[in-house]
């Protein structure tokens, strides 16, 4: 590697933004604390966000502009291109399945160099799904559900759409995968994973994937990969007139020239998803059309996809799966009031559209069809009193109130604001006022008023609502009767919501080996996909069904093994 192209050590890639000192506990994680890599989607759109907020919208994507991203560039000359370095393995990407796969490369003794886009590793990756970890057996987790039922839930909220290979396929490796990531880390100075949902328990384990990515390249860096930063991959060359195997990826380096990587085993594609290429998003993602990206900086446009399209590979077929999820910010409004809580929701016109009582993954398709893809929660004063008898499920019984309170109250000691005698809810409560998260009103007219909605339809809506619960039949929507409580005591509150997608994740067609086909469904010798850039029908449908949370982070460990697997065995 020559002078003008040396990267230096991941770690002085990061230019002084150490992700390990970001440590992201399970509380900060669902809090929105130390995830600079992902916008709050919406915030501003009603009146309770102050403009001052901090918070950086990723604009929604449009098509006006867009090229035709099916229509293949023109190879790059063998003159343009000013080096050529040879390997065994060029890995596209440095996030998670990226940094997953080197190490795993390194520990295969393949050599092998990883060409990323920007000037840094890059994940946005915390929770991961596993069955049988070592931590999750000791805590005796297996004891507590029975896995093929989860398999069966999680396959029935995805319409049964998933190829259950897949499924079976997590099953088998999620708990060894990722006790090999664990076991890398336990000479760092990251938390240990945890589990302490009670619902979903205990699959997912929230893990320090945005600290621990640097640190895992670093051990690789240590063991002999070469990292090329800020050096994006633009091409993929094919042997026999675009019908052999993959041999070289083409990438570009920051001073503008074009390098050639030549692969003697393979090339594997870890470059992430599209969700921020609108095209790419309308053609395969319409109902998501909506909900802005999260993730920020705009890095995720496809290419890994797009490089694979252009030889011949093949795409899920569509509509592809998105992971959306509400209201991420420095201090989460999803959360102790969560978005899968069915108080009474109305669109920004103050109108109720919709039985609210619907698994926390589905409430986004329901804001779809709504002015401005969002929803806004109503409730009263007796929230403390309702809000345990609103049935259980992610983002509505879980995480528990007692996780976030202390970190409320911190903030509101910062702010020198007085919490003495408030229970946990009431200083939330108080932190998402202060925030302007949330808005309060001593009457439902007033309320309308800051949230921006028409005070005449917000008290009609709710007057309606009241009318519904007294007579315990909602008459308009079907919500069941245990779920209906008057919003009567004053103050009201009322929490915006608007939606985001957090990551595309469908991709690729792949094989069980994370082998790329083609249309006809055959491998495309010596290329690889992994992480979001992998298909495979791991998710399919509409959004991730939520019942095994963190299952796209264990995806891209257990694709990144397999494929090195698959290479080394010669496949």
């Amino acid at each position: 590697m020559g002078p003008a192209l040396d990267r230096g050590s991941v770690g002085a890639r990061l230019k002084g933004e150490d992700m390990r000192n970001q440590k992201v506990s399970r509380r900060s994680f669902l809090m929105g604390a130390g995830m600079g890599t992902v916008a709050m989607a919406g915030a501003g759109l009603l009146g309770c966000a102050p403009a001052s907020s901090g918070a950086t919208a990723a604009q929604a994507p449009t098509t006006e502009t867009a090229p035709d991203w099916r229509q293949a560039p023109e190879p790059i000359a063998a003159d343009d291109i000013a080096e050529t370095v040879s390997t065994d393995v060029v890995i596209v990407g440095a996030g998670l399945a990226g940094c997953c796969a080197a190490m795993s490369a390194a520990e295969a003794g393949l050599k092998t160099i990883v060409l990323q886009k920007l000037d840094r590793v890059f994940n946005y990756a915390t929770g991961i799904a596993s069955y049988n970890c070592r931590a999750q057996i000791e805590a005796g987790a297996p004891d507590k559900y029975d896995v093929d039922e989860l398999l069966s839930l999680y396959m029935s909220q995805a319409t049964n759409l998933p190829d259950r290979r897949f499924i079976e396929l997590w099953k088998e490796r999620s708990g060894k995968d990722a006790d090999w990531l664990y076991d890398l880390m336990a000479d760092t100075d990251l938390d240990a994973p945890s589990w302490s949902w009670d619902e979903p328990e205990p699959i997912m384990g929230m893990f320090d994937c945005i600290a621990a990515m640097p640190l895992l390249a670093e051990k690789a860096q240590a063991k002999g990969v070469e990292f090329r930063f800020s050096t994006p991959a633009v091409q993929l060359e094919r042997e026999g007139d675009g019908t052999g195997r993959v041999t070289a990826v083409i990438a570009q380096g920051d001073d503008g020239s074009y390098l050639k990587f030549e692969a003697s085993k393979a090339v594997i594609l870890c470059a992430g998803d599209y969700g921020n290429n609108p095209a790419m998003r309308a053609e395969f993602m319409p109902h998501a059309e909506g909900f802005s990206s999260a993730v920020t900086p705009a890095v995720n446009t496809g290419d890994g996809d797009l490089m694979a399209l252009w030889v011949g590979a093949a795409m899920d077929k569509k509509p592809h799966c998105t992971n959306i999820h509400y209201d991420l910010i420095d201090f989460n409004t999803s959360q102790v009031f969560g978005s899968g809580i069915p108080w009474l929701r109305v669109n920004r016109e103050g109108q109720r559209f919709s039985n609210e009582d619907v698994v926390y993954g589905l409430i986004p398709l329901q804001d779809a069809s709504q002015p401005d893809c969002m929803h806004i929660d109503v409730f009263d004063a007796n929230y403390e009193q309702y809000k345990p008898l609103m049935g259980t499920g992610l983002y509505r019984s879980d995480p528990p109130v007692e996780a976030f309170a202390p970190t409320y109250r911190a903030y509101l000691d910062e702010k020198g604001i007085d919490h003495a005698g408030l229970s946990d809810y009431a200083a939330i409560i108080k932190a998402h006022l202060e925030l302007g998260t949330m808005c309060e009103g001593a009457t439902i007219e007033e309320l309308a008023g800051k949230v921006g909605v028409d005070a005449a339809t917000l008290k009609a809506t709710v007057d309606r609502y009241n009318t519904l619960v007294e007579q315990g039949k909602d008459e308009d929507f079907g919500k069941p009767a245990e779920y209906l409580f008057p919003i009567e005591k004053a103050p009201f509150y009322a929490v915006p919501r608007h939606a985001f997608s957090l990551s595309c994740l469908s991709g690729l067609a792949i094989n069980l080996n994370a082998q790329v086909l083609d249309e006809a469904g055959e491998v495309i010798p010596g290329l690889f996909a992994c992480g979001n850039n992998s298909g495979g029908a791991w998710f399919a449908g509409l959004v991730q069904p939520m019942c095994i949370p963190g299952v796209p982070s264990s995806r891209a460990i257990i694709t990144a093994r397999v494929a090195v697997e698959t290479i080394v065995a010669g496949k």
